[in-house]
Order: structure tokens, then sequence, then C-alpha cells
């Protein structure tokens, strides 16, 4: 049970709660500029908007978090927290377990870092993290449809499996980076750089790779982006299946401008 410090603001400001426990706690209304809160307990506790703080190693399991500026977050576990809608400005999550959070409308307003975090099966739809550092992160199985990346660092990053449909990557650093069987339909990756990235089984339909070096990407062929994107995913699922089968029957029902004509 959830225990409140709420209705008027508490000042505790600077304080020194590092190994604290302050889990299960509603925390909105207090406070916490310029605090220590490393290696404390903060499971399911709910924080209004916080400058300056150290999170460092603390445990924020299923904690929700508003606006943070000038804090830092490394190896905080942060699974499972609801972050959205957040503003975020000079934070540090370097190495923060990040896993199946919530924090889709993210905005990070510059000096924002999640290197070698771990991100995998979180929601981060239409996030803007332009110019961020992902360097070494797990961004796997994550849903980061129409989420704005352009001129992020996003080398190494693990994409295996991500929904990137629509998302823009212009100008991103894409050094190495895993997108095995991601979905970067309708994406634009204009300007990026792909040196070693890999692209093996991603879904590519419609999406913009122009003025983009390719030669040294993995499983990448440009001239699908056009193929796949005319026939879409329900087909490309079906071509799969198609292959495996010693026989296969089915319908395609298309629109001319005559009418719909079935083939």
């Amino acid at each position: 049970e959830r225990a409140y410090l709420a209705g008027a603001t508490v000042d505790l400001s600077g304080l020194d709660f590092r190994e604290t426990d302050l889990s299960h706690l509603n925390l909105q209304y207090v406070n916490f500029d310029g605090t220590d809160f490393r290696k404390a307990d903060l499971r399911d506790s709910q924080f209004g908007p916080i400058t300056g703080a150290k999170f460092d190693n603390a445990n924020m399991f299923d904690a929700s978090i508003s606006d943070l500026a000038d804090c830092s977050l490394k190896k905080t576990n942060l699974r499972d927290a609801r972050l959205n809608p957040i503003r975020l400005q000079q934070c540090d999550f370097t190495g923060a377990d990040l896993r199946e959070s919530t924090s889709s409308f993210t905005i990070c307003n510059g000096g924002v870092s999640f290197q070698r975090a771990n991100l995998t099966d979180g929601n981060f739809e239409k996030s803007q993290f332009e110019s961020v550092d992902f360097t070494g992160a797990n961004l796997s199985k994550g849903r980061f449809a129409d989420c704005d990346f352009s001129h992020a660092n996003l080398s190494r990053v693990n994409f295996s499996g991500a929904d990137l449909s629509n998302a823009k990557l212009l100008g991103a650093d894409l050094t190495k980076a895993n997108f095995t069987g991601a979905n970067l339909s309708t994406a634009d990756l204009t300007d990026a750089i792909v040196a070693g990235a890999s692209f093996k089984d991603a879904n590519i339909g419609g999406a913009n790779f122009d003025n983009v070096e390719t030669a040294e990407a993995k499983h990448l062929d440009v001239g699908q982006t056009a193929a796949v994107g005319a026939k879409g995913p329900n087909l490309t699922e079906l071509e799969k299946v198609a292959k495996k089968a010693k026989r296969l029957e089915t319908s395609i029902t298309t629109k001319l401008p005559s009418g719909k004509v079935e083939l």
C-alpha cells in the first residue's frame, strides 16, 4: 500500500538519502532538487520534477517519474518504470536498466545519454531523441515508432526485433548497429552512417536511404525499399510461408482505376 506525502510542497532539497528506503510513497509534491538518492530503495514511488539529483545504482523498479534536469541515473534500476510524458535535459542514464518501461512522448532537450543502457521491450513511441547518445545500448524488441533519432549516436546499438516504423534517423550514426528483424518501414535514414550495420531480415519497405553510403552495410539492398513497400508487411509474411510450403493457394484483390480485380 502506498503512503502519501502530498498537498503543499515539502522542501527536502539537498538532503542525503543514500541507501534509504523510500519505496511505495507518493512524493510528487516534494522538492528533491540536489538530493542524493544513490543506492536508495525507491520502488513503486512517485516523483515530481527534479533538478540536480543523483540516482546512481538506486532501485526505481515500477517508479513513476516526471521531468528531470541535470540528474545522474547511472546503473539505476528503472525496469517497468513509468516515465511518460517526461522531459529530460542533461541527464545521464549510462548503464541503466529500463527494460519494459513506459516512456512514450519523451522529449530530450540536450545533453542526454543512454550509453550501454538496456531499453529492451520498452515503449518509447513518438519520443524525441535528437542528438542523444545511445552508444552500445540495447533497444531490442522496443517500440520506437514515430520517434525522432535525428543526429543521434546509435553506434553498436542493438535494434533487433524493434519497431522503428516511420522513425526519423536523419544524419544518425548507425555504425555497427544491429537491425536484425527490425521494422524500418517508411523510416527516414537520409544522410545516416550505416557502415558495418546489419539489416538482416529487416523490413525496409518505403524507407528513405537518400545520400546514404550503403556499401559497407550488411544485408542491405536499398532496391528492396520500393518493392517491399508496395507489397506491404502482410505479403512479406506470406512470402516467407510460401517458401516453406509444398503447395499454397491464395487470392489477391487489388484496386485499379476500372475497379477491383481479384487474382
